[in-house]
């Protein structure tokens, strides 16, 4: 046990600090004992402290209070007079050790020996591993989030004008959105989406804060802060109650506003001379022409927007159904947007046509909006069949009403359920199965003739053989003669990296026939 004194000075400095804090807390524990968390920590802090600086034993009584302190967190035993007395003799005789961390003994080898055996024997092993489960450990996350989301609420609602605080209010409803135990409390939901919103378009259009938006965003903070008690008991948020009535009369008083969309800059805008051409050329011979380009994009944004659809699906007359609504509009802004940015207007106009019905969220139209995505997402398809189906909403519904003599008050449709689009698309069983597995089968070998896309024909198929790019013969002597030279300029030039071309083409002129 010896260390240089500058080393034990810090350790001591450090470690003491850390016992100090743990005899504070095992002063007034309290019925269920002292601060778990906090205890927990600074044992914890000891622990890695002590074997940072080498110091064995006194890790080792660290480790069995840190082992103490997460059994109590975790609840696997119970707080008692005799752990209570354990744990404080412990701490004393922590505070010896360190002291005498210069001068170690034997004796202070047995002290740390029995302090960490009578720990070890009150904590078995096993006390103080995570007594949770999975679903438990991710609702406690998402508690935890949630409560997180709250301060930054308050802390935003505070300092209504601090953008930094307002950026890491952001951050954390993003977070919180990407939690997939979200799903499973809609009101929840519904109020982070909301939030997100509104402090979105507020960073956006950069205006000054409104006592409105400050409401809202109390109001948001009282219902997270309830709503993370109830997550972390097990149970659902309620939509009623005083929290939620606040947040409600607060969200009904705010304008209505669209996201500001951010601005575009000009490439030309980053050339001092207003020059483009030092920012950005165009390739000569570029890998993916505007409509390949083009495909792609529309193809991803297109898959997102059937994954959205099929969620409003399940959440149609539920809680949730106006979050999946603005979720829904969301993605078909960004379809529209990126249509737009590749100059295809008439393609972004007709898509808006569908921004309405896409926030009434009734079936008949979420199913027309899930088949233009599902035509969009298909590489193979072509323009004229999506244009084909993006018919203006209103056409198809006149044209229904012509069809059949309806004077407009029908029947409203029959809402699409997960199980109804289950079933659409069940595996075959039986004999059904049989025959789709035998066509199957025969099909394997027709790739072998006919290939799914025709060969693409290169403009210059010509084959370079790859001996053709190196030095051969005497144009590899001619090249170690310059590197040769290079290497007795100086010996600065002189390197490994060198020395190995240098090998390299003498074997190249040796390998010339």
């Amino acid at each position: 046990m010896t260390t240089p004194s500058a080393a034990v000075g810090f350790f001591i400095v450090e470690a003491s600090a850390l016992i100090d804090g743990l005899d504070t807390l095992l002063s007034s524990p309290g019925a269920d004992g002292p601060d778990a968390e906090a205890f927990v920590r600074l044992a914890r802090a000891l622990r890695g402290n002590s074997t940072m600086y080498r110091q064995t034993e006194i890790s080792r009584v660290a480790s069995a209070v840190e082992r103490a302190a997460r059994a109590l967190r975790e609840r696997a035993i119970a707080w008692n007079p005799r752990l209570g007395a354990a744990l404080v003799a412990t701490i004393d005789d922590l505070r010896i050790l360190v002291r005498n961390v210069g001068a170690w003994s034997s004796a202070d080898d047995e002290r740390a020996l029995k302090r960490a055996a009578e720990l070890e024997s009150l904590v078995p092993v096993n006390a103080a591993a995570p007594a949770r489960n999975a679903a438990e450990m991710g609702r406690a996350f998402l508690a935890t989030q949630t409560s997180e989301l709250a301060a930054a609420l308050e802390r935003v609602a505070a300092n209504p004008d601090d953008k930094t605080a307002l950026s890491a209010l952001l951050r954390h409803s993003r977070s919180l959105r990407g939690i997939a135990l979200l799903k499973e409390q809609p009101v929840l939901a519904d109020v982070v989406s909301h939030i997100e919103h509104v402090a979105q378009t507020a960073e956006q259009s950069n205006l000054a804060s409104t006592p409105e938006r400050q409401e809202l965003f109390r109001g948001a903070a009282m219902l997270l802060s309830h709503a993370a008690g109830e997550i972390s008991l097990g149970r659902t948020v309620a939509g009623a109650g005083p929290e939620a009535d606040a947040f409600t009369r607060a969200a009904g008083a705010m304008p209505r506003s669209e996201t500001v969309a951010p601005p575009v800059i000009p490439v030309a805008q980053l050339a001092f001379d207003g020059d483009p051409a030092h920012v950005v050329s165009a390739a000569s011979s570029p890998a993916f022409s505007l409509a390949s380009r083009f495909r792609v994009q529309i193809v991803s944004f297109a898959e997102h927007l059937r994954r959205v659809v099929a969620d409003a699906m399940d959440t149609v007359n539920t809680a949730g159904s106006q979050r999946s609504a603005n979720e829904v509009r969301t993605a078909l802004k960004g379809l529209i947007a990126t249509a737009e940015s590749f100059s295809e207007a008439e393609l972004g106009r007709r898509l808006s046509h569908w921004l309405d019905p896409a926030a009434s969220l009734n079936s008949a139209s979420l199913a027309d909006i899930d088949r233009v995505a599902r035509t969009l997402a298909d590489p193979g398809s072509s323009r004229e069949a999506v244009m084909s189906l993006l018919v203006p909403p209103e056409r198809l519904d006149s044209a229904d009403h012509v069809g059949t003599g309806d004077s407009g008050h029908s029947m409203p449709p029959a809402p699409v359920t997960a199980d109804t689009r289950r079933r659409a698309s069940a595996t075959p069983t039986g004999a059904g199965l049989r025959e789709h597995l035998r066509h199957g089968i025969s099909e394997i070998g027709r790739l072998d003739k006919e290939p799914l896309s025709p060969r693409l024909q290169l403009a210059n198929e010509a084959i370079v053989p790859i001996e053709t790019l190196f030095y051969s013969g005497r144009e590899a002597l001619v090249r170690a003669v310059e590197l040769r030279n290079e290497i007795r300029r100086g010996p600065e030039l002189s390197s490994d990296q060198k020395l190995t071309e240098l090998f390299d083409l003498l074997d190249l002129a040796l390998a010339a026939p």
